[in-house]
């Protein structure tokens, strides 16, 4: 095996919700789900992003995070080790072996963007607002002589093509439409093109804020951003903003921590969608003229796709004093409201900065596409007011549809009512008063289904506000799509059939288990918890070979409550509980192999009673028909096999 090149990071442990972040849509292909989790992280440590010697989360929390059984995350452990790609030692836990990777293909990456890097298809990806081509661009784009005209485009072949600052006359168009439609006098040396809103945060990120600084944003954010300040190595501060983000917090933050940089997004924000109010940006810009070593960055990329009439208030640069403002930073973009592929965005700031940033653009890529810049140009000066109107038109439909769609299916879930952009925050119903709900667990479990979701710890920088209990939706898909999208994760939370844990593919309807913590049967009631003493873990696993002879009435057992089996009183309950089940008719009485109404797989616990270990093992037991608890052979058989050592 070859040496590898040694890395700061190997030997450290990752956790169980960061591995999921990094796994992306692993269940998304066809095969069982062992399988392709196993190939998920073999890839992941191929590419160097786990890094050798990194000691992988224990079976049980890694099966919690990612919502499946234990016993597939030991196959795939298993199939790791078969494949000399992992070894496990006893006490040490399962680590990534030695192979080839540089320290710098390691990183501490946000999972938003794993999907993106994948070519799986999903029944609805609600992930990224991505939104469609307008037509007006699309024919801009086949037919550039109709937005420029010969002359300038013969002037722009003749140059280089080399514009780190940005083509002089999308500069001058850009400081137009700032001035003229959104109130931020402007002037084309304050402008600087960038190649999209996400490289115009990662140049001002790079330039301005240095490994191991303080960088506050709003918790939740543009998970964008954190990916960013993650890979320079910023100190993430997180500030509370559900309702948007509060000056006196901001002011508590500056005064406290002195960040070199605070990234806010006044305007439709990502991901609740609401608007600071004017109030607010006065003291916001306030805080900036009083803070001039901390740079304010204003993400304008969602600014002009209103959901109601009423133009928002100006940028927070437009509040700034005549002559000041030189810290206060304003980023727009034209993928959300033209196209993404577009790939046109732009920085403006002052020419100092600009300089600065347009220093750094020419070291990454010499300059966006100048001939692109011209299209668009000429679209900004010309189209933009019929743009904003057909995209307005294209987008509330899509928000009707899906707001109700789930005020009719999810009337638990709650959202802030946004003014604009792309995204719903939702927040799931907690279980019981004192269990708060898992985003994360329930966007695993959507994704068995075909649905993708953003968990709202991908968007939190601290998680201290419960971002976990939410996840974020994209409504950028056609309406249709959303309501059935809407429909699959209402089944989900009802525990109609699907999900199967064991097998992933294109039949997303498949049996199998639910998701959440309480779930007992796939499609039917939920049993209440199980005591202190009686907690269980009831393992239901069905081999592949199995689920093709299994429908959704046949209820075999999901895990329940998650914690190890407390010696034989609960191997007796679990017992009844499939007696109950079976009599009240939740379980087909059809004559299957399996655990009582599915199959008991192996499951293992351990209870300690003082220095004694009492070990249970529920092996296989025959049913046919409606299982007699009391009879010798059957269910008495997984009694019989307590042994106390």
């Amino acid at each position: 095996m070859a040496e590898p090149i040694r890395s700061s990071l190997a030997g450290i442990r990752i956790g169980a919700p960061a591995l999921a972040d990094l796994l992306g849509r692993w269940p998304a292909g066809d095969g069982a789900l062992y399988r392709l989790l196993a190939l998920r992280i073999a890839r992941l440590a191929d590419t160097g992003e786990l890094s050798p010697g990194l000691r992988l989360p224990p079976e049980r929390e890694l099966a919690v995070a990612l919502s499946v059984s234990r016993n597939t995350v030991a196959a795939a452990y298993q199939l790791l080790r078969d494949e000399g790609m992992a070894e496990s030692r006893q006490g040490a836990g399962t680590r990534i072996t030695p192979h080839r990777t540089t320290p710098a293909a390691v990183h501490r990456a946000n999972g938003f963007f794993s999907g993106m890097l994948e070519s799986t298809t999903m029944a609805a990806d609600l992930t990224a607002s991505i939104v469609d081509c307008a037509p007006q661009v699309a024919t801009a784009l086949t037919d550039p002589a109709s937005v420029a005209g010969p002359g300038d485009m013969r002037a722009v072949l003749q140059t280089s093509g080399y514009f780190p600052h940005g083509l002089p006359v999308l500069r001058e168009v850009i400081a137009d439409h700032l001035t003229r439609r959104l109130g931020l006098p402007s002037t084309p040396e304050q402008v600087m093109v960038t190649t999209g809103s996400q490289q115009a945060l990662d140049l001002v990120i790079r330039t301005e804020v240095l490994p191991g600084q303080p960088v506050a944003v709003e918790d939740p954010t543009f998970p964008g951003v954190l990916d960013t300040l993650h890979r320079c190595g910023a100190s993430v501060i997180g500030i509370a903003a559900d309702g948007g983000a509060d000056p006196a917090r901001v002011a508590h933050v500056l005064r406290t921590h002195r960040p070199a940089l605070v990234y806010l997004i006044p305007t439709h924000h990502n991901p609740t969608g609401l608007v600071m109010p004017a109030g607010q940006r006065q003291r916001i810009t306030a805080l900036a003229a009083a803070n001039p070593e901390t740079v304010f960055v204003d993400d304008m990329t969602l600014a002009e796709l209103p959901l109601r009439d009423g133009a928002p208030p100006p940028p927070l640069a437009a509040y700034a004093d005549r002559g000041a403002g030189d810290n206060l930073v304003t980023v727009g973009s034209l993928s959300k409201i033209y196209w993404g592929g577009l790939r046109i965005g732009w920085i403006r700031a002052s020419s100092g900065l600009v300089g600065r940033l347009a220093a750094a653009k020419a070291a990454a890529d010499l300059g966006s596409p100048a001939f692109w810049q011209l299209i668009a140009a000429g679209m900004l000066a010309d189209r933009h007011d019929e743009i904003l109107k057909w995209r307005g038109e294209w987008l509330r439909p899509r928000y009707e549809a899906l707001t109700q769609a789930l005020g009719t299916r999810l009337p638990q879930w709650s959202w802030p009512v946004p003014d604009g952009g792309p995204t719903l925050w939702v927040r799931l119903p907690r279980c019981d008063p004192g269990t708060p709900a898992d985003g994360g667990a329930f966007a695993q479990a959507a994704l068995r289904r075909g649905i993708a979701v953003v968990p709202g710890r991908l968007l939190s920088a601290s998680d201290r506000d419960g971002a976990s209990e939410h996840i974020r939706l994209a409504f950028t898909q056609p309406p249709e799509v959303l309501v059935r999208a809407v429909d699959t994760l209402a089944g989900l939370l009802s525990g109609h059939p699907g999900g199967g844990d064991e097998t992933a593919g294109a039949q997303h309807g498949r049996p199998g288990a639910v998701v959440g913590h309480e779930q007992l049967l796939a499609g039917q009631v939920k049993q209440p918890p199980l005591s202190s003493g009686q907690a269980g873990v009831v393992a239901a696993e069905i081999p592949d070979r199995d689920l093709t002879h299994h429908r959704a009435g046949w209820g075999y057992l999901l895990q329940q409550g998650r914690r190890d089996l407390a010696g034989a009183a609960g191997g007796a309950r679990a017992a009844q509980l499939v007696h109950e089940q079976v009599t009240a008719r939740q379980v087909h009485p059809l004559p299957v192999v399996g655990v009582i109404a599915g199959r008991l797989d192996k499951a293992e616990a351990r209870c300690h009673r003082g220095r004694r270990h009492v070990k249970l093992r529920a092996r296989q037991v025959h049913c046919q028909q409606t299982p007699r608890l009391g009879s010798r052979g059957r269910a008495s058989r997984h009694q019989e096999r307590l042994a106390v050592r």
